[in-house]
C-alpha cells in the first residue's frame, strides 16, 4: 500500500531525480522514501537511468521498454542543468539533423553518460557567466509531459553556437537551423554579449545578423551597436584553418562560398 502511494504520485514526474522523492511523501523520513524507491525499482515499477535519475513505467510495461524522453532526462542529470547548444535548436524547434547527443550546461562537474544509445554530455557555462553569478541568463522554459525544463532562448543559443561551433554540428548545420526562426530580439543578443565580454563574439553575431536581417525583419540601426563593439584584430567565423574571404564591415574572415 505504501508503495502504490508513492507509485501514484510518481507519475506526475516521468522521469525524476531520487533527492524529490521524499518531497512526495512527506509524512516519510527519508530513509522509507528510498527504501521504497528501491522497492519500485525491484518490482520494475520504476526504471533507473544513471546517477539518481529513474523513470515511471506505466502499468504493464517493463522498463527496458518504457519510452523515456531523452530531454527530460538531461533536465535531470543536474540541479542546474541548461539544456543548449544544438539540443536547444532541437528544442526550439528548428534543428536541420538529428543526433543522438543531449548537451546540458551546469556547473557540476559529470562525465558523460551513455544511456540507450544517446551521450548526454556536460558543457561548463562561461566563466564570465560564473563570474557574474549570472548562469540562467538567457534561459527560457518548456513544458514536457507535465515537467519543466529549462533550455537557453534563441539569443544564448545563436551567441553559444557561434563562440562553439563543435558544439552546434557546425556553421553550415547552425545557419540551416535558425534560418527558420521567424525572429530575434537584438537587445536580448546585446545583454547577453555584455555579460559574456567577448568583443570576437560581436563580430560574428553582428555578420550573422545582417545575412539574415531580410529573414529577421531588421534594419541597420538594430545592427550598428555590434559595429560599435567589433573587436580591433580580424576575427574567425569558423576555424582558423578555414579557406576564407575577409569581410571588413565585421572585420571578420568566413568561410569561402
Amino acid at each position: 500500500m505504501a508503495m502504490q502511494k508513492l507509485y501514484e504520485r510518481l507519475f506526475s514526474y516521468p522521469v525524476f531525480r531520487s533527492d524529490e522523492v521524499p518531497g512526495l511523501v512527506p509524512e516519510w523520513s527519508p530513509r522509507v522514501s528510498r527504501q521504497r524507491l528501491k522497492d519500485l525499482v525491484r518490482q520494475g515499477r520504476v526504471g533507473r537511468v544513471k546517477l539518481g535519475v529513474y523513470f515511471v513505467v506505466p502499468p504493464g510495461q517493463r522498463p527496458e521498454t518504457t519510452a523515456v524522453d531523452p530531454y527530460l532526462v538531461g533536465s535531470r542529470l543536474a540541479l542546474d542543468s541548461v539544456l543548449a547548444y544544438h539540443t536547444a535548436l532541437e528544442l526550439l524547434g528548428t534543428a536541420q539533423s538529428a543526433t543522438r547527443v543531449v548537451y546540458y550546461v551546469s556547473t557540476q562537474y559529470r562525465r558523460p553518460v551513455i544511456w540507450r544509445d544517446v551521450t548526454f554530455q556536460r558543457v561548463a557555462p562561461p566563466k564570465a557567466l560564473i563570474a557574474a553569478r549570472n548562469e540562467r541568463a538567457g534561459v527560457v522554459m518548456q513544458e514536457r509531459d507535465g515537467l519543466r525544463v529549462s533550455h537557453s532562448s534563441r539569443a544564448r543559443t545563436l551567441v553559444d553556437c557561434l563562440d562553439r561551433l563543435g558544439l552546434a554540428g557546425g556553421l553550415e548545420e547552425l545557419f540551416r537551423s535558425i534560418e527558420a526562426w521567424p525572429t530575434i530580439d537584438p537587445g536580448e543578443l546585446l545583454a547577453y554579449l555584455a555579460i559574456l565580454g567577448k568583443v570576437t563574439l560581436c563580430a560574428r553575431v553582428g555578420y550573422v545578423l545582417e545575412r539574415f536581417a531580410g529573414l529577421w525583419g531588421l534594419t541597420e540601426t538594430d545592427l550598428e551597436p555590434f559595429r560599435r563593439r567589433l573587436p580591433r584584430s580580424p576575427v574567425y567565423l569558423a576555424g582558423r584553418g578555414t579557406p576564407g574571404r575577409f569581410v571588413a564591415r565585421w572585420n571578420l574572415m568566413v568561410p569561402a562560398g
